[in-house]
């Protein structure tokens, strides 16, 4: 099905690329139990994240390709922050839905330069589908999952296979190279799915 859509990479997941021509179907599951603050607090939890902001939208711009102006995933982006009840310069590193699809990555860089301006150079963004592929309805929690070790680690990982000559847009802050250490207070994670379904997760540091 998706390579007749022609989604399907001929060699590696290269997000936000000049040359990125797809993505790679992966499988793998994730599991993250939420749990009331209240009750976590009473039973003496060790409170590992929280989530902050969260938020969904529709576009229903097309069967499978994204609107191409981003206009659903930057409500969803803007909608989560305000319930978060924080501004752009309080993120710390965007894990973008990153499919490495010509499409895709052009819609989501559109909604996250709309909504963070010129703070997009300094907040690095992961695309974590180049690690893993692309786990379809698992991939928001498995990425949210990682999200979570960067915020514990305190550290931002690399998009592995990508220079930093070779990201297509100029103020596009991608993380490339290597991990790096880095204060991660908050992280924003992206799941734009086809249909013009769009969720944004903002996670922090207790």
């Amino acid at each position: 099905g998706f390579n007749s859509l022609r989604l399907i990479a001929t060699d590696a997941v290269r997000p936000f690329c000049h040359e990125r021509n797809g993505m790679k179907v992966a499988e793998g599951y994730g599991i993250v139990v939420l749990e009331r603050l209240e009750t976590a607090n009473d039973r003496g939890a060790r409170i590992r994240a929280n989530i902050a902001g969260w938020a969904e939208s529709a576009d229903s711009h097309h069967l499978t390709k994204p609107h191409p102006q981003g206009v659903g995933a930057l409500a969803a982006i803007e909608r989560s922050l305000q319930r978060a009840k924080l501004s752009t310069s309080d993120i710390d590193m965007i894990a973008a839905h990153a499919t490495g699809t010509p499409d895709n990555d052009a819609s989501e860089y559109a909604a996250i330069s709309q909504m963070f301006g010129t703070d997009l150079r300094r907040i690095p963004v992961i695309g974590f589908k180049s690690f893993l592929g692309h786990t379809l309805g698992a991939a928001g929690a498995v990425e949210l999952v990682l999200s979570y070790k960067a915020i514990q680690d305190q550290c931002v990982p690399a998009t592995p296979g990508v220079a930093a000559n070779e990201v297509e847009y100029a103020d596009l802050n991608l993380s490339v190279g290597k991990t790096k250490a880095a204060r991660v207070g908050a992280t924003l994670n992206t799941s734009l799915g086809f249909g013009g379904v769009n969720q944004c997760v903002i996670m922090t540091n207790p």
